[in-house]
Formats: C-alpha cells, sequence, structure tokens
C-alpha cells in the first residue's frame, strides 16, 4: 500500500509541475493531512489548495511588477513622515495609492524643494500600485531622455515607445535637474504627448511651472506639455527644508568642529550629533551642487550650463593608478557607492572607474566644442586637483585624435594649493605671480573689472559649508586679478600617454 501510494505521490508531483501548480506540489500533503485532521471533505481540501495557489501567485507575480517597475530603492508610505511635512495631503495620498486615479488615466505631480520627499512618495504610491496588479516603470529623466536618444540613434525607437505605452503608470523623477537637448526635449514631449489619456504620468520636479522652459527651452513646447501633463492631474506639494540639507547642516557642524581638532566623542557630546552615515556624505555632495548652481549664477551662468561628474572626493587619484579598468570600479569611503548617487549626474549609470570618467568628461566636451579649457595645475598639491588635470587631458587628447577638438585649442591652468600660495592678504590686493621655480609654466595676468570683482564675492559668499571650514584661505583669493599658466606641451603629452 505505501509504495502505492509512494508511487501515486511520484506521478501527482509529475502531473502539477505540467499543469505549472508548483504551490499545489509542495503543500497537497500537508494540506491533506490537515484536511484528514479537521475530517474536511475532498472539495474543501481542493478549495483551500487552490487558494494557496492563487495567492502564491498573487505574490510572485506582485514581485514581479515590483523588480519591473526598477525602483532605485524601495520605499513605503507608512515610512513617510507626514508630521515633519505637513503641507503634503495626507488624505489625497490615502486616495492616490488606492490606484483609482490610473483606471482614470490621470497624472499626478510631485513639486517641491529637494530632499522634502517627493521621490519617497512617488516611489510609495507606485509601489501601491504594483501590489494591484498594475505595470509600473519608473525612470529618472535624465536616464529616459538619454534611452530615447539611443534608440532613435539605433533605429530601436518604436520597440521602446510600445514597451512604454503597455505601462499603466509612468514614473518620471527628477524633472528639472539637467536641461534637455533640443532632441531630448522634442523626445520627453513625445512620450507626454503619447501617454496623454492613456497611461498615467507621476512626475516629480524642483521647478515651478513658469521655469520649465530652463528644461525643456521652448516655450511653445513647454507650454504643450504643461497642457497635457496638468489636464486632470493631481498636485502634491511638498514645502519644508530638505532632509538631506538638514543631515548636511548636520554632518558640516561635525566636519567643522574636527577641523578644529575635537575628536569624533568630544564633537558628538559638544554638538548632540550621530557618526556621519553613507547618506551624510551624499547630502553634503547634493548641498555642495546647490551651493555651486547658486554661486555661477552670480558669474552669468545658467543652471543648464553647470554640469556634475558626481566623482568621488578623494578617490580620483585612486582611479588613475589602480582603478583605470571598468572590471575594477571604486568605492567611495564615504558614500560606500561605485557610481555617481547624486541628482542630475551627467552619467548616472557611469561606473566610478578612470575609463568611465574619462567618457563622460569627454562626452561634456564633445557636447559644447569648446575652444578655452581651463584645468588645475599639473603640480597643484591636492592629489584631486592634479588628477582632474590628468583625466581632461586624456579626454582632450582623444577628442583631438578623433578631430572633434581643434589642435589649436588653448588649455589654461589655476593654482590652488601650493606652498607660500595664494599670499594671505586681502581682500583688494593684486595676487603675485607664483614662485617662479614652478617649472613649465608661463603665467598670464587679467585684471578684473569692479564689476567682475563683485560678482566673484557674490559668488564665493554662496559657498557657506566651504566657508565655515576654510574661511580664510578661500577669501585669500579675493584679489583684482586672475592669474593662468600655459603649459609646455611636453607635459600635457607625457600625462596623455600614461593610459
Amino acid at each position: 500500500m505505501r509504495r502505492l501510494e509512494s508511487k501515486s505521490l511520484v506521478l501527482l508531483h509529475h502531473h502539477l509541475k505540467a499543469l505549472r501548480l508548483p504551490t499545489f506540489g509542495t503543500e497537497c500533503e500537508a494540506f491533506a493531512a490537515r484536511a484528514a485532521h479537521d475530517n474536511a471533505d475532498h472539495l474543501t481540501y481542493l478549495l483551500h489548495l487552490s487558494e494557496a495557489e492563487l495567492l502564491e501567485r498573487e505574490r510572485k507575480a506582485a514581485e514581479r511588477r515590483l523588480k519591473a517597475a526598477r525602483f532605485p530603492v524601495l520605499k513605503s508610505l507608512e515610512s513617510f513622515d507626514f508630521a515633519a511635512r505637513p503641507s503634503v495631503n495626507r488624505v489625497l495620498v490615502a486616495e492616490l495609492a488606492r490606484g483609482a486615479f490610473i483606471d482614470a488615466r490621470e497624472n499626478v505631480l510631485l513639486v517641491g524643494n529637494p530632499g522634502t520627499g517627493k521621490t519617497h512618495l512617488a516611489i510609495g504610491l507606485a509601489a501601491a500600485a504594483c501590489s494591484k496588479g498594475y505595470r509600473v516603470r519608473f525612470y529618472r529623466v535624465t536616464e529616459l531622455v538619454t534611452l530615447l536618444i539611443e534608440a532613435r540613434d539605433e533605429r530601436a525607437l518604436l520597440g521602446l515607445k510600445g514597451r512604454l505605452a503597455k505601462l499603466d503608470l509612468l514614473v518620471l523623477d527628477e524633472f528639472g535637474y539637467v536641461p534637455a537637448s533640443k532632441v531630448g526635449a522634442e523626445l520627453l514631449f513625445d512620450v507626454v504627448s503619447t501617454a496623454y489619456e492613456r497611461t498615467s504620468l507621476m512626475v516629480t520636479t524642483n521647478l515651478p511651472f513658469d521655469h520649465w522652459t530652463e528644461v525643456l527651452g521652448s516655450e511653445r513646447l513647454t507650454g504643450a506639455t504643461l497642457d497635457r501633463l496638468t489636464h486632470r492631474c493631481q498636485i502634491i506639494e511638498t514645502k519644508g527644508e530638505s532632509y538631506r540639507l538638514k543631515d548636511a547642516k548636520v554632518f558640516q557642524n561635525l566636519a567643522t568642529s574636527r577641523k578644529k581638532d575635537v575628536d569624533e566623542r568630544a564633537a558628538e557630546e559638544e554638538f548632540n550629533l550621530r557618526k556621519p552615515t553613507d547618506d551624510d556624505y551624499v547630502a553634503l555632495g547634493e548641498l555642495r551642487q546647490q551651493e555651486a548652481v547658486a554661486a555661477t549664477r552670480h558669474l552669468g551662468l545658467r543652471p543648464q550650463d553647470v554640469h556634475f561628474l558626481g566623482f568621488p572626493d578623494g578617490g580620483l587619484a585612486e582611479l588613475w593608478r589602480a582603478h583605470w579598468l571598468r572590471t575594477q570600479p571604486y568605492t567611495s569611503p564615504y558614500t560606500r557607492e561605485e557610481s555617481p548617487p547624486y541628482p542630475g549626474a551627467v552619467n548616472p549609470d557611469a561606473d566610478y572607474d578612470g575609463m568611465d570618467l574619462t567618457s563622460v568628461i569627454a562626452r561634456v566636451l564633445e557636447d559644447f566644442r569648446p575652444t578655452v579649457v581651463v584645468i588645475p595645475h599639473p603640480y597643484d598639491r591636492h592629489p584631486d586637483h592634479v588628477h582632474t588635470t590628468y583625466f581632461v587631458t586624456e579626454a582632450v587628447q582623444h577628442l583631438r585624435g578623433r578631430g572633434v577638438l581643434s589642435p589649436t585649442l588653448t588649455v589654461l591652468t589655476y593654482l590652488v594649493h601650493f606652498p607660500s600660495w595664494p599670499a594671505k592678504r586681502g581682500p583688494l590686493f593684486d595676487r603675485f605671480l607664483p614662485i617662479a621655480g614652478l617649472p613649465d609654466s608661463a603665467w598670464v595676468e587679467t585684471e578684473l573689472t569692479p564689476e567682475e570683482l563683485t560678482a566673484k564675492r557674490a559668488a564665493l559668499e554662496e559657498y557657506r559649508s566651504q566657508l565655515e571650514v576654510m574661511n580664510g584661505f578661500l577669501r585669500s583669493f579675493l584679489c583684482r586679478n586672475e592669474i593662468f599658466a600655459t603649459l609646455d606641451a611636453n607635459v600635457l603629452s607625457r600625462i596623455a600617454s600614461i593610459h
């Protein structure tokens, strides 16, 4: 009898596998024993077993939908701190989590300053949609625009648009951090236009609507995009101070205290601070980005003219020496990241290796086609400054070899870290030329106008986090002249020949 039962079980498992009923196969014996214990009839046993199969299928399907959505990190609405963001309409968020807006083909716009929880809410709402059976895909806007341009160039655009058309909800994160090219803006509009009243869009942005031309370029295109997005749309505002900015200020206080030779434990006790985490270091990087954008505005640059590479502080020498190949990415000891974690990075998919950094720099140079490149002096004493020059030189030589950049391109260098430089006097002094013994350098001097000096001072004041740490050093550069050096061409050639 036992042999017959054993044979029957083997055949049963074989048939269930062929019928693709894995939960039946794994649970049938346990459910049979429970049914016998409860004196349940055969139909009740089959009902319970089929319910278990359906539940497991729904669980696995939800997992597949979450995986297909490609969220950068999974966030839930339950973990969102509504008390810290009273401007967020909690009732509206709960209503949106039901998913009815997707059935109605409505859009959701989340508007607020960086670091105020827009992406958290977007992922939480999109994850809730996944759990309810909706097909979702998450993209950073810069990522999607890049994919669209690449697909167009490879004649695969129809395929990508077809995949987007099958979605129930398309999440576009970080609209406004990086301006799109004319082609990129037109392709992005095409996605929005195609989705209109067919697919729900969820967009997070740090820009007020009247600044969207900074990203899309054309007022006509901006108007048409907003018209389609805001028709039948729910808007959530996330007001308040950035979580990351708040954490960065805490971290900056700790960094300042360390600069004053206060040990970590004493600093934590004095300021009631915890040890900085990986996220704190990322937050500090984002704070420095915001300060750079604010500073360069005073110098006449628009936000879309400023590009951030996002490569690791204190790590460029390692990328040049030991992590040049793409098979050997570098891990930042601060952020614990192997690729740029910052919003708006030129290529967030690049790895921390020398080849990728050179490629990113070459991409920026090829897009801009400069006639003058200004880089740190290769004899600067700061390793990041020196190796910035190495990587830029490598990229310039590569593009010159392809005929992209002119052989007559002017390369100017500037000096920041060097013994007895700059003179600790000022403001408003004329800076002396660097030490005559600095080799391979021909120095030139440019006098600043009063207006230029005023703009320079205003730009410097925007670097608040750095002024807290190195106020005297930075202000020593507030002088009436700028000094640059052209290098012996052999120096640059030797650098470019290393890799």
